[in-house]
């Protein structure tokens, strides 16, 4: 997206995706008695995005109030040069994930300003790729140390929790969250290492690649949803106690499986409702800069009548 321009279109098809889920899936949860009616669930359905944007777990209202940073983020990105970038993203990784990761510091992670340092850190290696970056041996077996480094550093904390028999929890906030040093290490080098796959042009992977979010979406919607798929329809809170040889190839089949089913149905909804809706987007848009001139026009004079008001 630093290459690219931010739209109303681009804009608005994340967030009809986002509410068009919201609502089916209540709707059918509510015709199977896992959700209630009432003003207050119907409140939380249209305003939860704000409510709990940046808040840790609520993925795609982080992602709809960061997903309007994007064109001043990238005014910034075209503003500095390669050193000054470096130094941000230096900055970005010692605040969000050293501070974080070796000072324990509660307060400073957040999903959308996390978002933000990931498209800065992203950002930096599509614009400026370290050499070690362009090359695929070497981002393989950085990415196979860092897999090493998470999984050790991991197990420690896992027996420094068993020493205390797991009433010690501080131990655990060193591997919590996706801006600690191990989660960030890895998901770099990934990134690199798939960079550098020669793969080309595939239109079955950008085509399933279109259904990803959706699949977020779908599988882990609410909690009346959550109960509904993964603990009454497919009983995972029994699985930890089969045994290993029936618990991963079983594991396997719930994790495909659902990601398969989940992607078939955003593309029935991508062909028969986002299609149709976008291929006659000029209307909708032309009414979303109509409303957005009448917001401004009603600020600016409210704010005249204050200031006329307080002379």
């Amino acid at each position: 997206m630093c290459k690219s321009n931010m739209t109303i279109r681009r804009y608005c098809k994340v967030f009809f995706e986002i509410y068009f889920y919201q609502f089916v899936i209540y709707i059918i949860m509510l015709a199977l008695g896992y959700e209630t009616f009432g003003k207050m669930r119907i409140y939380h359905l249209l305003f939860d995005v704000f409510q709990f944007a940046n808040a840790s777990g609520y993925f795609e209202c982080s992602f709809l109030i960061f997903y309007l940073f994007v064109p001043f983020m990238n005014k910034f990105i075209n503003a500095v040069n390669r050193q000054e970038y470096r130094r941000f993203v230096l900055l970005l990784l010692f605040v969000f994930t050293g501070m974080s990761t070796f000072f324990r510091n509660v307060v400073i992670f957040g999903e959308v300003f996390w978002f933000m340092a990931v498209y800065f850190i992203g950002g930096y290696l599509r614009i400026y790729p370290p050499e070690w970056s362009k090359n695929l041996k070497q981002s393989v077996k950085l990415l196979i140390f860092s897999i090493l480094f998470s999984c050790g550093f991991a197990l420690l904390v896992i027996y420094k929790l068993s020493e205390y028999k797991f009433n010690n929890i501080q131990y655990a906030f060193f591997v919590s969250d996706a801006n600690k040093l191990g989660a960030v290490l890895v998901s770099v080098f990934l990134f690199t290492t798939f960079k550098n796959l020669k793969i080309g042009y595939s239109r079955f992977i950008n085509y399933i690649a279109s259904t990803t979010f959706g699949v977020l979406l779908i599988h882990a919607n609410s909690n009346a949803q959550r109960q509904f798929m993964w603990k009454d329809m497919l009983h995972v809170d029994t699985n930890y106690c089969l045994p290993m040889y029936v618990l991963i190839p079983k594991t396997i089949i719930i994790v495909v499986g659902v990601f398969v089913c989940c992607s078939l149905v955003d593309m029935i909804r991508i062909q028969l409702i986002e299609k149709p809706v976008f291929n006659h987007f000029e209307s909708i848009e032309y009414g979303i800069r109509t409303l957005w001139q009448f917001i401004k026009m009603s600020i600016k004079k409210v704010y005249g009548c204050i200031l006329v008001v307080f002379r």
